[in-house]
C-alpha cells in the first residue's frame, strides 16, 4: 500500500466562504483600514493574505527609521493582535502565536517574522504566518494560515502512549510499498519492513505541554523525535503524536500522525492521521577535472581550480557583507572529496576520492571520463558550485546553508551536504533528504539503466536536487524541518528545484536550454510533460483536476512534479521578459534569482503558488528605489505577466496549499503599490 496518507478534509468550509467571507473579514479591520484582504482560506475561515496599502516607498529617507530585529518582533506581535479580527478571532479570544527568534532578511532589507500558532502550550500542524516589515519597519503584509475561534476544551494530555503510537506508525511504514521514479517512470515494489521484536523504548523527553521527546532508533537509522501536536481536519482538531521516522535506506524519511485523543476508538491500535515522505526525489591549491554539465554538453572536462574564483559566478555586483575569504576551501586537509559543505562518497563503502599533487596542485583526475571516481567527483564539485552561488544569491550562514563550521557565528553547523554515489540503480534515481538547519542532509545519487548514464555526471539533476534543500530551509520558520509537504507546497518545490537547474546553466548559454535530464536519460525531450518556453500548456487552473496535473496517482500517492512544471515555466517567462526590459538576458537572469530567492525568505510554511506569487512581488517592490520610475514599471509588468499567462492573476483562489477549488484567473495581479 502507498505510505501517504492525509486525513485533512479540505473541502470543508468554515464560517462561510467567497467574497461574503472576505468582505466580512475586511470589515472586522476597523483600527487597520490600511489593510485589505486579498485572499481567505474557507477551510480555516481566516484571511490567508492581508496587504497593506502604502505610499510609495520614494517618499521620504525611510532607512532612518530602521528598528532592531528584538523591537520587530515584539512589534510583529502587536500588529498581530490589531490583525486578529481577520485572522478569524471573536473579540476577547485568547490566542497563542510564538514568533521564530531568527529574523529572515532579503537583500533590501525587508525583514520576515514568522509565527506558529499554538494552543495551550502544543502547535497547530503546519499553521504558522509570516509578517513582513519594509526597510523602516513598516508592515507590508502577513501570508499563511491560522485557525480562529479555537473555542475551549480541547484535550491537551494524550489518551495514547507514545510507545503505542510510536509501534503503529512503525507498523504502517513496515508494510509493502508500490512507488513510481518521478524521474524514470519506472514503478517499482518495495517489500515489507522486518521490524523484528522492537518495542519503542524512550531516550530523553521535555517536561512541556508538546512533551517533546526522543525514542531509540530500534531498526530505524536515527532516532525518532516525537511531540504532541493538534492537527486540524476541517470539522474537527485532534490531538495527535508526531513522529519523523528515518528508514534504514538512505534518502528515506517520513512525518506521521498518529491519534492521541479519546476519540481514538482503540487506544490500543490508535489511527493513522497522517503520513508524508518528507524527502525529495532527486587546503593546499586545489583542482578538479570535471564535466561543467555534463558528458556532451562540452565535448571534454575541464581542469578549473576548486572553489571556482568569484568572477566565475553569474552574480554581478558581489553582494556586500560577504565574510572575509569566501569562497572558502572546498576540500579538507583529508586531500579527498570532503570538506566543509560537501562530503561526496561511495555509497557502499562510505570511501571518498584522494587527489595527488601534481605541478603544486592537490589534483582530482580520474582516469575515466565516465568512470565511478567521476562520479563522485563531478557530484562533489557539482554540489560545492551550488553552495556558493546560492551563497551569493543570500542562502548563507545566517540563513542556514549547509555547512561543517559557520564562520560567522550564526546560523548552525554540524550539517554539511552528504553525497552517497550508487554504482547502480536506486530506487529513485535521485534523493535529497534534509530538515531544519543544524540537522544531517543527505543527497543520495545513482545509475539510469536504461540510458547506462550516471546522475551525477548530470548538473541538471545535481542542481535540481541541491535546490530542494535551499528552497526547504529558506521557506518557513528556521525550526520547520519540511515545510514543503502540502500539494501545491510541494509543486512549487520541483518548480523551484527545475528553475534554478536550468536558468543556473542558461546564464552562461548562447541557446536556452528549455528541457531537464535529456542527457542521462537520453531523451531530446527530457523528463517533463513539455518545454519550459512560452507555449508551456499547463495553467494553475488544471491543478487538482482530471489529467496530467491532477496532483495524486491512481493510489494516491502525491505527484508533485506535473504542478511544479507549471511554476517553472512562469518563473522562466519571468526571466526572460525580465531580459527583454533590461536589454540583457544575463541581467534578467540575475534580477529574477534575487526575486525568487528573496520571494522565498518572505514565506510561511505550506505555501500556495498565490502566496509565492505575492512574495516575488513583494519582493519586486523592495527593489523599487534601485531602479528608475520607467524601468521599475516594465518590470513590475514583466513579473505580473508572467505569472498571468499561466492563470495566477489577480482573482485565481484556492484552499490553502491544498489540490482543491483552484480557479485560474487573467487579470493582472496586485501590484502592491
Amino acid at each position: 500500500m502507498p505510505k501517504y496518507l492525509d486525513s485533512r478534509d479540505y473541502s470543508y468550509v468554515r464560517q462561510g466562504g467567497g467574497e461574503a467571507l472576505r468582505a466580512r473579514l475586511e470589515n472586522s479591520l476597523p483600527a487597520r483600514r490600511g489593510f485589505w484582504v486579498e485572499r481567505t482560506n474557507p477551510y480555516t475561515g481566516a484571511a490567508a493574505a492581508l496587504h497593506a496599502v502604502s505610499t510609495s516607498s520614494r517618499t521620504g529617507d525611510r532607512a532612518s527609521l530602521r528598528i532592531t530585529d528584538l523591537e520587530l518582533i515584539n512589534l510583529a506581535l502587536e500588529q498581530l493582535q490589531l490583525l486578529l479580527p481577520a485572522l478569524g478571532f471573536a473579540p476577547g479570544e485568547s490566542f497563542e502565536f510564538v514568533p521564530d527568534a531568527r529574523v529572515k532578511k532579503t537583500a533590501m532589507g525587508w525583514r520576515a517574522i514568522n509565527i506558529k500558532q499554538y494552543y495551550r502550550g502544543i502547535p497547530l500542524f503546519e499553521m504558522e504566518r509570516v509578517l513582513v516589515f519594509d526597510e523602516a519597519g513598516i508592515l507590508q503584509y502577513s501570508v499563511g494560515n491560522n485557525v480562529g475561534d479555537l473555542s475551549p476544551g480541547h484535550e491537551t494530555a494524550p489518551s495514547v502512549t507514545v510507545e503505542t503510537a510510536a509501534s503503529a506508525a512503525a507498523k504502517y511504514l513496515a508494510q509493502p510499498d508500490v512507488y513510481t521514479d518521478s524521474w524514470t517512470s519506472r514503478e517499482s515494489a518495495q517489500p515489507a519492513f522486518a521490524l523484528g521484536d522492537y518495542e519503542p523504548q524512550i531516550l530523553g523527553r521535555i517536561t512541556t505541554a508538546t512533551q517533546a521527546m526522543v525514542l531509540e532508533p530500534g531498526p530505524f537509522r536515527e532516532a525518532i523525535p516525537a511531540q504532541l501536536v493538534f492537527f486540524y481536519q476541517g470539522a474537527a482538531i485532534r490531538l495527535g503524536w508526531q513522529f519523523l521516522i528515518s528508514m534504514p535506506r538512505m534518502g528515506e524519511q517520513y512525518r506521521l500522525i498518529i491519534a492521541a485523543d479519546s476519540r481514538t476508538p482503540n487506544p490500543d491500535n490508535p489511527e493513522l492521521l497522517y503520513c508524508h515522505k518528507t524527502t525529495c526525489e532527486m587546503a593546499a591549491p586545489v583542482k578538479g577535472n570535471v564535466w561543467l554539465q555534463h558528458p556532451e554538453a562540452t565535448g571534454q572536462r575541464q581542469l578549473i581550480d576548486f572553489p571556482r574564483p568569484l568572477s566565475d559566478y553569474p552574480i554581478t555586483p558581489l553582494p556586500t557583507g560577504l565574510p572575509a575569504g569566501f569562497p572558502f576551501p572546498w576540500i579538507d586537509d583529508t586531500a579527498e572529496t570532503s570538506g566543509n559543505n560537501v562530503l561526496s562518497s561511495f555509497a557502499q563503502t562510505g570511501a571518498t576520492i584522494r587527489g595527488s599533487v601534481e605541478n603544486g596542485f592537490l589534483t582530482f583526475n580520474p582516469s575515466h571520463e565516465e568512470s565511478p571516481e567521476q562520479a563522485v567527483l563531478n557530484a562533489f564539485y557539482f554540489c560545492n558550485f551550488m553552495h556558493d552561488f546560492f551563497c551569493l544569491l543570500g542562502f548563507d550562514e545566517e540563513a542556514g546553508n549547509f555547512q561543517r563550521l559557520n564562520f560567522t557565528g550564526q546560523g548552525r553547523r554540524g550539517d554539511e551536504l552528504r553525497v552517497a554515489v550508487e554504482l547502480g540503480e536506486i530506487d529513485m534515481t535521485a534523493v535529497l533528504e534534509t530538515g531544519a538547519d543544524g540537522t544531517r542532509t543527505f543527497m543520495t545519487l545513482g545509475l539510469v539503466s536504461a540510458s547506462n548514464r550516471h546522475t551525477a555526471l548530470d548538473s541538471d539533476i545535481v542542481f535540481h536536487e541541491y535546490t530542494h534543500g535551499v528552497t526547504k530551509r529558506l521557506v518557513g520558520s528556521h525550526g520547520d524541518d519540511h515545510p514543503l509537504e502540502q500539494g501545491q507546497s510541494a509543486g512549487l518545490g520541483e518548480g523551484w528545484s527545475d528553475y534554478f537547474a536550468l536558468t543556473a546553466q542558461n546564464f552562461f548559454l548562447n541557446q536556452e536550454k528549455t528541457v531537464i535530464g535529456d542527457w542521462v536519460f537520453d531523451k531530446s525531450g527530457g523528463k517533463r510533460l513539455a518545454k519550459y518556453d512560452d507555449n508551456y500548456p499547463g495553467t494553475f487552473g488544471q491543478i487538482g483536476k482530471p489529467g496530467n496535473y491532477l496532483g495524486v496517482d491512481e493510489r494516491g500517492n502525491p505527484t508533485p512534479h506535473p504542478l511544479g512544471e507549471i511554476w517553472c515555466a512562469a518563473l522562466m517567462k519571468m526571466n526572460r521578459d525580465l531580459g527583454q526590459v533590461f536589454g540583457n538576458k544575463r541581467h534578467g537572469h540575475l534580477f529574477g534569482w534575487q526575486l525568487v530567492i528573496d520571494g522565498l525568505k518572505l514565506l510561511p510554511a505550506s505555501p500556495s503558488f498565490l502566496d509565492a506569487r505575492d512574495t516575488i512581488l513583494k519582493a519586486l517592490k523592495s527593489r523599487e528605489q534601485t531602479l528608475s520610475v520607467a524601468m521599475f514599471a516594465q518590470a513590475q509588468q514583466a513579473v505580473r505577466n508572467a505569472f498571468v499567462k499561466f492563470g495566477m492573476g489577480q482573482n485565481a483562489s484556492c484552499v490553502g496549499a491544498s489540490l482543491v477549488n483552484i480557479v485560474e484567473d487573467r487579470a493582472l495581479p496586485p501590484h502592491f503599490d
